[in-house]
């Protein structure tokens, strides 16, 4: 490993680890569901809501963001609406056109 491929994985690391300890990235909105009645947050093994009981849904909060966002199918980074490439692993991101129909 040369030193400027350990400068970047070693900032990657830290880069990662800030994110948890704040509780942002996906690691942490894949583990986290939100109470539809309330909005508080719950972890993904959690059933119900512990603050008011209702039923959490089944999506955790990476499945719902995902649905409305652009993202790689290859590592799940969530993507610009003009991006060509994944900025994360470099794969090629097809542009989806609308389809028409015809009546």
């Amino acid at each position: 490993m040369t030193g400027e491929e350990y400068r970047l994985a070693r900032n990657e690391t830290i880069r990662q680890s800030n994110m948890e300890r704040y509780g942002f990235g996906t690691n942490i909105m894949r583990n986290i569901r939100i109470c539809p009645e309330c909005g508080l947050p719950s972890t993904a093994a959690e059933k119900h809501c512990r603050t008011c009981g209702t039923r959490l849904p089944r999506e955790t909060l990476f499945q719902q963001y995902k649905k409305r966002h652009r993202f790689c199918p290859r590592c799940d980074t969530v993507v610009a609406k003009s991006a060509q490439f994944c900025p994360e692993c470099g794969m090629r991101i097809q542009m989806f056109k609308p389809l028409k129909l015809f009546w």
